[in-house]
């Protein structure tokens, strides 16, 4: 459909109420139209396919709330608005903020980068996922590397902020490590996509994990940081023996993704584990904190309570 003025061409389908409205093209035999869901913003970083408009030129941006093209009577014109009264909202960083389409595709591309890899998936299957185009898709990412670097970055965004803050507020060495147990399996169980992402960065070297780490790290945000200097404070008040707080930290991280990597062999190894996964991973919980905390003990006068000197 057109509105007959400036080539401007609005492609409507019939029906529509509540499902994506599609962006028009600015000018005659442009075949590249991205589909817009009722109600939601431009990203701010990615404007429409004729990202720098010409004077007098005209775009759709409008909220429908419903829209039913009649059988008969008069076709729908296209709603222009000069470029000039766009108003778009700045970027956020925060996961929370990011509007329901791109969470949308967010979770769709997790599983597929979890599954395939940064290299091995692609941005059709992300799409099919999703289940829009693959042109709504590009309309939001322009590429798979952008696309993966924005789905990595909100993933470490939700493990940072899911239990960052019980560590702080914990009082002991004790609580603090039980948070972290707690805190990082269930951030593992209610999302293992991202886990397995997580491992399939590592297996391609790391550098976007690394770097998100380090920033982590450096503002005091990082939960493993937390445990680190926990676990440090606590040697040097006697409450646990003498251990070097970053090995100490490494077996404590293993110990929490160990079974959740390898849960076909530890059903094989452990019956129950098959017959209620929930029950297990609680019980697995309580086993983890129980050998690290009484393992960490003080050792009796005359014991082995100091750090084994270096073999030969």
């Amino acid at each position: 459909m057109s509105d007959g003025r400036r080539g401007v061409v609005f492609r409507g389908c019939r029906r529509l109420s509540g499902k994506p409205i599609a962006a028009p093209a600015t000018g005659p035999g442009r075949d590249r139209t991205a589909l817009v869901p009722f109600g939601e913003p431009a990203p701010p970083s990615r404007r429409p396919w004729s990202a720098t408009p010409r004077r007098g030129d005209a775009f759709l941006y409008t909220t429908v709330n419903h829209l039913v093209e009649p059988s008969s009577g008069p076709s729908i014109t296209a709603i222009t608005s000069a470029p000039d009264a766009l108003s778009m909202p700045p970027p956020s960083p925060f996961p929370s903020e990011y509007s329901e389409t791109e969470r949308q595709i967010f979770d769709a591309a997790l599983h597929v980068f979890a599954r395939e890899g940064r290299h091995g998936a692609r941005m059709q299957a992300i799409a099919d996922a999703a289940d829009i185009n693959k042109a709504m898709l590009h309309y939001y990412f322009q590429d798979k590397g952008t696309l993966y670097e924005e789905v990595f970055t909100y993933t470490v965004e939700r493990f940072m902020a899911s239990f960052g803050a019980s560590l702080r507020e914990a009082s002991t060495f004790e609580h603090t490590l039980r948070a972290f147990i707690d805190g990082y399996v269930e951030f593992v169980r209610s999302d293992e996509a991202a886990m397995r992402l997580m491992v399939q960065e590592n297996l391609a070297g790391g550098r976007l994990l690394g770097t998100h780490l380090r920033e982590a790290t450096n503002a005091g945000d990082a939960p493993p940081q937390i445990l680190v200097e926990t676990i440090a404070a606590a040697v040097d008040a006697g409450e646990i023996r003498d251990v070097d707080p970053q090995h100490t930290v490494l077996s404590v991280v293993s110990t929490c993704l160990f079974f959740f990597m390898a849960r076909p062999t530890v059903q094989i190894m452990h019956p129950d584990a098959e017959d209620d996964w929930g029950a297990f991973v609680e019980a697995r919980k309580e086993h983890l904190f129980d050998l690290i905390y009484h393992g960490l003990a003080p050792r009796p006068e005359g014991g082995s309570g100091s750090r084994a000197a270096p073999r030969e």
